[in-house]
């Protein structure tokens, strides 16, 4: 909800502001309707606008790459360097995507036993979090999960934020969520990414990489982080036979 008020809707900041006040107001008289109209139809302009198709190069990747260095983030951009680019959107490369990450028919499993999730870790990992990360289909950004452990509360209520936020975390860490549920939160979007150099008249060949929005990706880095060390472990050729 946060990032659906606090988002611009036009360029003019005093504008902005105006335009949040009203919002906010009507939100808290419960004229949701005129709320839900007017991101509505902030959603209907964006579409109409023209968009223009990024250049992505050896060029525009280094300029990328020159000021993630600027802004302190080397191993973003020794990452963009030393990558081959992403292909421009076409029949085949949709092709690929649905190929090499085709879509499962609908299961109707068991609920699973449930277990405790230890969360501790994640306050360390949101007051760690990278600004420019995290950004999915539903364009949750880390900051705005962040602010809740960053954040000075005086509020009695925000200053239960945290904990709030948290539940749900452990909820579609164990499993419990409708099926429907974690698949609108944690589906991600696929990302294609040139295996190597495109070369003229030669057809491509990408890789799915599944971009995440923050909040899943968040709830889940704890017990990645107590699981990691016994999962990383090399395997003795002799335990696999």
């Amino acid at each position: 909800m946060g990032q659906l008020f606090f988002r611009n809707p036009t360029l003019n900041h005093v504008r902005n502001t105006r335009i949040l006040r009203v919002r906010f107001k009507q939100f808290a008289a419960g004229d949701f309707h005129l709320v839900v109209a007017a991101l509505r139809r902030d959603y209907d302009k964006s579409l109409l606008k023209e968009r223009h198709l990024r250049q992505d190069n050896d060029a525009s990747r280094a300029v990328k790459a020159v000021k993630y260095v600027r802004n302190g983030f080397i191993s973003k951009a020794t990452n963009l360097v030393q990558s081959f680019g992403v292909p421009l959107l076409s029949e085949g490369i949709f092709a690929q995507m649905s190929s090499k990450q085709p879509r499962t028919e609908e299961h109707a499993w068991e609920p699973p036993t449930p277990v405790e999730v230890d969360m501790s870790a994640l306050h360390r990992l949101l007051s760690e979090a990278n600004p420019l990360i995290g950004v999915g289909p539903r364009g949750f950004r880390s900051f705005c999960f962040s602010v809740l452990v960053k954040g000075r509360m005086k509020d009695p209520e925000a200053q239960e934020a945290y904990f709030q936020c948290e539940k749900p975390g452990k909820l579609y860490c164990i499993a419990v969520l409708r099926a429907w549920l974690r698949r609108c939160l944690g589906g991600g979007a696929l990302k294609p990414v040139l295996k190597a150099a495109s070369e003229p008249g030669k057809p491509v060949d990408a890789r799915p990489v599944k971009a995440e929005d923050f909040d899943t990706s968040a709830s889940r880095k704890p017990s990645n982080e107590r699981y990691r060390t016994r999962c990383s472990t090399p395997l003795d050729p002799s335990s696999l036979v």
